[in-house]
């Protein structure tokens, strides 16, 4: 495979260079947006910087630490107690630990450009870990107002000495077209994860030797698939306006003032968990079969929206957009109970309204609110309420920027949470509905490269999976505070970028969380041949303080907590060399590379080990047409 691609990889790039203009990529043309829960555009920057090109998992971006089973395909969970939130997947808990690398409609991005623009990510590794990455992006447009596009990423983690194989392949497809009085955005998405499971070490204790560690499991596998479709569109109606030019010139425009819009969010979930022979010494339970397991799960949601938001730049004298929708949520939840000899299928149909005022400004002052209401169905009552309030102003010669945001999500427990029939697991629950009240505060100074954020947020019955991973609901209001920093330092060639999380809380024995966690990104940043070619060589360093270390349940893919063994208070080092020319990136990087000489082993995740330093080699490019 890996052979294959490369030589495919050398075929494309020596046609490329061969075919398209290379470009600046201080001037790429490209507009890039998602679309926020406000229904508007969220623009963004293309990010061409060579800038820790070598962290590339989309995990590994959203959170700068992670409890996972030591492969790059692996489930992971964040250390930082903010980044875990939210959770896009609540009815379907078995995605929730992939979901930063998963496409779909909360997440997508869309792309407006004068010229066709492929993007390629391409990461290998030396033999003795098996892991490939891809990437590929591809965007156009048919015309000026409209685009197409598709995107596939491919992860993959083959390791033979530890039975373990995983893989997940994502794929997009977009179509976005926007007119003076009609705009749609199509996006259909397509998710696939496959693992063999090896239910970590046998012996913790024993020496770290690849080819004499014994593992937990064998013949066992998972299967996640995940598909939708999401159509977005919006009418305009407004008013023509006649525009003097000269004298005798005048021009008439369209000014919208109102938008009627439609969404459609249509989006599958399925789980299959296998056994050749079920196993009854690893796990405390064999409910269903002795002697094999095949658990499967599914879950549909087709979701319908209406809504009506005005345009008009000023709205009773001031600066804002409104908006007002309704929607119908129709779900579908499967459980295979029985095996053969029974199905349960269970419907569910919810009704929310959706208020928001966004972008609602005074000078330099901005302010948003954003309000979700069930008014009908097994969830009426649940609400999710969001207040947004930013301040722009001059400090010290930059433009700071002081920001307070306050949420309150009050939501019923998911169906699969509150009922799930398997092999090893099983559970019938009445959970109350959980709270959940946060208040942040951020400040950033871009010119000087800070950002700050303090956090607290309060849970009140809190739903976990206690040691036996079965989900429960915590009876005490739970609270947790934690500020965080981060500045990027430039002396001469040498540049150091830390991040700095403290987070507290007393009911640490639910959330298992570090209360130290850092990471620093030191390297020299230099040109060589005339400032033809930029490099950056140098150390990332992960650092934690010790806390309670998570397992993991295979049979529902399941981080949950532990108290007989503790992880942290292990710096892990990886070693890395990027080197920029033109719109080509090549990266090098020793992963791991001070393992063994602290201790002989390290775990991240109760019996998952941390895997022996290795070589990754990566590539990036641009290309236009």
């Amino acid at each position: 495979m890996k052979t294959i691609f490369l030589s495919i990889l050398l075929f494309l790039a020596t046609g490329v260079f061969s075919q398209v203009c290379i470009f600046d990529t201080t001037k790429i043309n490209v507009d890039i947006w998602k679309i926020d829960k406000y229904n508007n555009l969220k623009f963004e920057n293309l990010d061409t910087s060579q800038i820790n090109v070598e962290i590339f998992l989309p995990d590994d971006i959203n959170s700068f630490s992670n409890n996972d089973l030591g492969f790059l395909a692996s489930p992971r969970l964040s250390n930082i107690f903010v980044a875990r939130q939210p959770v896009f997947f609540q009815d379907f808990f078995f995605f929730t630990n992939y979901q930063n690398n998963l496409f779909g409609s909360h997440n997508f991005t869309y792309y407006k450009t004068d010229k066709p623009l492929t993007d390629v990510l391409y990461s290998t590794t030396s033999k003795a870990v098996e892991e490939n990455f891809i990437d590929l992006l591809h965007t156009q447009n048919l015309s000026e107002s409209t685009n197409i596009g598709l995107r596939y990423r491919m992860i993959t983690s083959k390791e033979p000495s530890t039975e373990q194989n995983s893989g997940q392949n994502n794929f997009t497809m977009w179509y976005q077209h926007d007119k003076l009085r009609h705009n749609i955005h199509v996006n259909f998405y397509s998710n696939r994860i496959k693992n063999i499971e090896n239910g970590g070490v046998i012996d913790t204790a024993a020496e770290f030797r690849r080819d004499q560690i014994a593992y937990k499991l064998s013949d066992v596998r998972s299967k996640i698939v995940n598909t939708g479709l999401y159509v977005n569109q919006e009418y305009k109606l407004g008013a023509k306006k006649t525009v003097i030019k000269a004298d005798t010139v005048y021009e008439i425009l369209f000014v919208p003032q109102f938008a009627v819009g439609h969404i459609i969010d249509i989006k599958g979930f399925n789980r299959k968990y296998y056994e050749n022979t079920a196993n009854a010494d690893f796990y405390q339970n064999v409910f269903l079969n002795d002697k094999q397991t095949y658990d499967s799960v599914h879950y549909a949601q087709t979701l319908n929206t209406f809504h009506i938001k005005t345009l008009t730049p000023k709205f009773l004298g001031i600066k804002a957009q409104n908006r007002v929708a309704i929607s119908s949520e129709l779900n579908n939840f499967f459980i295979f109970k029985d095996y053969i000899f029974a199905n349960k299928s269970k419907y569910e149909h919810n009704t929310f309204i959706t208020a928001s005022i966004s972008k609602f400004q005074i000078k330099k002052f901005e302010s948003n609110f954003y309000l979700k209401y069930y008014i009908q169905g097994t969830k009426i009552g649940d609400l999710d309420f969001d207040a947004t309030f930013k301040q722009q102003f001059n400090f010290k010669s930059d433009s700071a920027e002081l920001v307070l945001r306050g949420k309150y999500l009050r939501s019923r427990a998911g169906y699969f949470v509150q009922n799930y029939n398997g092999n090893h697991d099983q559970w019938n629950n009445d959970f109350r509905r959980q709270d959940n009240i946060s208040a942040d505060l951020f400040f950033r100074l871009p010119k000087y490269h800070f950002k700050t954020n303090v956090n607290l947020s309060l849970l009140n019955n809190h739903i976990y999976f206690d040691s036996l991973a079965i989900p429960q609901q915590y009876q005490v209001p739970v609270s947790v505070a934690s500020i965080s920093l981060s500045k990027r330092f430039k002396l001469g060639h040498f540049v150091t970028d830390s991040k700095i999380s403290y987070q507290y809380s007393l009911a640490n024995d639910i959330l298992n969380l570090p209360n130290l966690v850092v990471f620093n990104s030191s390297y020299f940043d230099f040109y060589l041949f005339k400032r033809v070619l930029k490099i950056n060589a140098g150390l990332n360093t992960y650092y934690t303080t010790e806390y309670n270390s998570y397992k993991y349940q295979p049979s529902t893919g399941v981080f949950y907590v532990d108290y007989n063994q503790k992880t942290g208070n292990y710096p892990i080092v990886n070693v890395f060399m990027n080197v920029k020319l033109k719109t080509t990136l090549v990266f090098l990087k020793v992963e791991h590379a001070n393992a063994q000489l602290l201790q002989d082993y390290y775990f991240n995740t109760n019996h998952y080990h941390a895997r022996e330093y290795f070589v990754r080699f990566g590539i990036r490019w641009w290309f236009r047409t």
